[in-house]
């Protein structure tokens, strides 16, 4: 009897131990015991262990992840960011999954007008107001920039005669 006790014990901590698994050591020095359920190419998603719910981590967010095989899945080296002269290392992005886990600093907007007025390219003045943003961004001390908002217009456009311009707002983050 107090052996059948026991092998219902140590089978009921296997299948315990046998869900969490995956390691995650994040930038906020946690260490999260999880089972790893997918790796996308910006994320990983996770559940903890007796949970239903499916979490997501950006590479941004830890520093690696140590799978039940052995595997180790390195996240992204952190970008530092000294001041204005780094400004090529800010990230633009559009998809709020990568700046999860960041801390937002502060609203920042750049527009940028075609001198060639309605015959300007609208990507070439995106560009433009896109390294505006990074220089910004980087003023700040922040590595990432979320676009909110993108009022640009091709001037093109059956429009009256109007300059092509490229307008963009966002919200710059930094690590927390």
């Amino acid at each position: 009897m107090k052996k059948n006790i026991l092998i219902i014990i140590v089978l009921a901590l296997i299948s315990i131990n046998a869900e969490a698994q995956d390691v995650i050591y994040t930038r906020k020095n946690d260490t999260l015991r999880v089972k790893v359920t997918e790796i996308a190419s910006d994320f990983v998603k996770y559940r903890f262990v007796n949970e239903d719910a499916i979490n997501n981590i950006s590479f941004d967010d830890f520093y690696s992840i140590v799978l039940s095989s052995g595997r180790c899945i390195k996240g992204r080296d952190r970008i530092v960011i000294n001041g204005v002269e780094d400004w090529k290392k800010v990230v633009i992005t559009t998809d709020a999954k990568m700046v999860e886990g960041l801390k937002a600093v502060k609203e920042i907007s750049e527009t940028a007008t075609s001198s060639l007025g309605a015959y300007g390219s609208l990507e070439k003045m995106k560009s433009k107001a896109k390294d505006g943003l990074k220089r910004k961004a980087a003023a700040l001390g922040c590595h990432m920039v979320l676009i909110t908002e993108d009022n640009s217009r091709d001037g093109k456009t059956n429009q009256e005669f109007k300059w092509t311009k490229a307008s963009l707002v966002g919200t710059a983050y930094t690590y927390e």
